[in-house]
């Protein structure tokens, strides 16, 4: 919108119509608030944080699924542990990486922290745990 406002600015200074100041002033305060709401709320760069972490969570999804990648030969409980914590550790690098896009206008650290946590080398790995060790992952038993 502001790049359509910023083109149509300098037309409507050569255009002679009846209320062509008036117009022109008008759109030339749109494209500055809305370059201004760019600036503050960086909608571009949190754009990307959450599409990356979309796209992240869907590869684990799959991964888990599939009993491929950090999944591969857990059994049913702590493969859904592992999934729990990989996610969770996703959840954590976007908070991060969106407070950080906001904050200081850059997302590189929590973005690749996010990567390190989506590849196969997980910052957590999964852990097999013993029958006497398993309880239910979602009441946070033992």
């Amino acid at each position: 919108m502001a790049v359509l406002g910023g083109v149509v600015v300098p037309v409507l200074v050569n255009v002679d119509f009846p209320y062509a100041r008036l117009v022109t002033t008008a759109t030339s305060l749109v494209v500055a608030s809305v370059v201004a709401l760019e600036s503050l709320y960086k909608y571009r760069d949190q754009w990307k944080n959450y599409r990356s972490t979309e796209q992240m969570l869907m590869h684990e999804k799959y991964y888990f699924q599939t009993r491929t990648g950090v999944y591969t030969g857990l059994d049913d409980q702590a493969a859904f542990s592992a999934l729990v914590d990989r996610v969770e550790d996703l959840i954590a690098a976007e908070n991060s990486a969106t407070l950080n896009a906001m904050t200081h206008g850059t997302t590189t650290q929590a973005t690749d922290h996010m990567a390190a946590v989506a590849g196969t080398g997980s910052l957590r790995p999964p852990v097999q745990r013993s029958d006497d060790a398993k309880g239910d992952a979602v009441n946070g038993e033992k």
